[in-house]
């Protein structure tokens, strides 16, 4: 099994993350800052809306 922890140079993620409720979104950003190296990068192209009704 390969293990993630310090892993990647560069994670990505597009139009996904607004799907996710805040509880999830601070899990799966712990995730992610988990297995990315040292100096490595996040990118999150995604919409922010102030709430439901304007997104």
């Amino acid at each position: 099994m390969i293990k993630l922890e310090n892993y990647f140079d560069l994670v990505l993620s597009t139009y996904s993350f607004h799907h996710y409720t805040i509880q999830q979104k601070v899990q799966l950003y712990r995730k992610i800052y988990n297995c990315l190296k040292e100096n490595a990068y996040f990118i999150n192209g995604d919409t922010v809306c102030k709430d439901k009704e304007t997104g």
